[in-house]
């Protein structure tokens, strides 16, 4: 069992070894006499703590155990379960696995007096996770200094920082090896900063910078002239001018969002801008904006005639909307947030006309009803040929209400896969499902 009174002295001093005697030497023969399938089975089976201790304990087998250690973590390591150690249990820890650590997620949930604890497993992990490639935080106390120190990691590939309000940004475009980029929230990154992350890291292929007060027209200027491989943005929308990033040569991904009901609605030159640029190469679009999107922002969309992946998180889409989404027919995936004035009639066209569609998902709808789900069985009936009987469905007849409240259609290799959500006569909300092999 793992004794939270030990430190790291008696660590170092040998006090903490193993010495058995009487039962506990018995009990270490016991293990002595097992197979190797049998201790690897008790291994993966006791809390990490007790895992090092083991280790340390029954040095004969520590390759063993060793060698469980890598395989169960493999290349990932989340810092949740840190706080579970001893100081010394994680450093062995990490000198077993941390060279094997490509992905490392920090995510620790320390009070602010345990800013010290931060500090030490920060050392730790940059001592011995040496070949991280790609690193997430979430919530640890990250400052500037800290970013100083990432360079460190030589392999760094791709950087995660979210809900951040400490760093400046400096340092940041020393990363030159970043082929990646999450700053989503991170509100006190400085202007000038950002004009040299910009400049400097020029082998990004994916950058979100939602939520980022600072950014100025230059910074979006900038961007162009700098990031030719840019494939993957996420940008909020802003009162400076942002109009340039629909001409990023290589963009294939684009999120474009409304912060809140304050902030500027997606601009219809932007929109303009994005078909006259990547009407032909645009492949995904995430569009959040909950208050200004109209049928005529929805004609500029369907316009990107390429675009494989549409999600809009807006205010409520209506027929005519979704008409608009109807001739992208290329589309394989649909997912709309608010269709409360979407009608059957019109869900049933957008079947008819995107035949290359595989997955719908209709979230909040207001007027759909519980006829279109038979009606979309005898379409699927049509365009894929399936025999007769295995569409026959006992169609749930316990409901309070004719109303959908949310519809989902999967199309996979091999099967169908509807689900629809309704009140039943007891008031509660029940999701049916119906799948069909095909």
């Amino acid at each position: 069992p793992n004794n939270k009174s030990a430190s790291n002295d008696d660590i170092a001093n040998g006090e903490h070894s193993t010495q058995p005697s009487g039962s506990a030497a018995h009990e270490k023969d016991l293990i002595v006499a097992l197979n190797d399938d049998c201790l690897e089975h008790i291994f993966k089976m006791l809390p990490i703590g007790d895992r090092i201790n083991m280790i340390l304990s029954y040095q004969p087998f520590s390759d063993i155990f060793a060698k469980r250690l890598k395989i169960d973590y493999k290349t990932n390591l989340n810092t949740k379960f840190f706080n579970t150690l001893q100081t010394f249990q994680l450093q062995v820890l990490l000198s077993i696995i941390g060279a094997y650590v490509k992905n490392l997620k920090v995510e620790l949930p320390f009070e602010e007096e345990s800013y010290l604890m931060e500090f030490i497993y920060f050392k730790f992990l940059l001592t011995y996770c040496s070949n991280v490639e790609s690193l997430k935080y979430y919530g640890w106390s990250v400052n500037d200094e800290t970013i100083k120190s990432l360079s460190s990691f030589k392999s760094l590939k791709s950087l995660t920082l979210i809900n951040n309000s400490e760093i400046t940004g400096n340092y940041l475009y020393e990363l030159k090896g970043l082929q990646e980029l999450s700053l989503n929230n991170c509100t006190h990154i400085e202007t000038e900063n950002f004009e040299k992350i910009f400049q400097n890291l020029k082998q990004l292929k994916m950058l979100d910078i939602r939520n980022c007060n600072n950014l100025s027209t230059q910074n979006y200027k900038t961007i162009l002239e700098n990031l030719k491989q840019l494939e993957t943005l996420k940008v909020s929308t802003s009162q400076e001018n942002y109009n340039s990033l629909a001409k990023l040569p290589n963009l294939r991904k684009l999120k474009i969002q409304r912060n809140n009901i304050i902030s500027p609605a997606i601009s219809k030159e932007f929109l303009n801008n994005l078909v006259k640029f990547q009407a032909e190469q645009l492949e995904q679009l995430q569009v959040v904006d909950y208050a200004g999107f109209d049928a005529e922002k929805a004609a500029l969309i369907a316009k990107l005639k390429n675009l494989k992946i549409l999600h809009c998180k807006c205010n409520s889409i209506d027929d005519e909307i979704l008409e608009k989404f109807s001739q992208l027919n290329e589309l394989v995936e649909l997912d709309i947030n608010n269709c409360y004035f979407i009608t059957n009639r019109m869900v049933l066209q957008l079947l008819r006309k995107c035949l290359k569609l595989k997955r719908l998902n209709l979230r909040y709808c207001g007027v759909l009803t519980h006829d279109l789900v038979s009606s979309i069985l005898q379409l699927l009936k049509l365009q894929h040929q399936i025999p007769l009987d295995r569409l026959q469905r006992d169609l749930e007849s316990n409901r309070f209400s004719d109303k959908i409240s949310d519809i989902t259609l999967e199309d996979s290799y091999d099967f169908l896969k509807l689900s629809y959500k309704y009140i039943t006569a007891d008031f509660e909300g029940r999701t049916q499902v119906i799948e069909i092999v095909k």
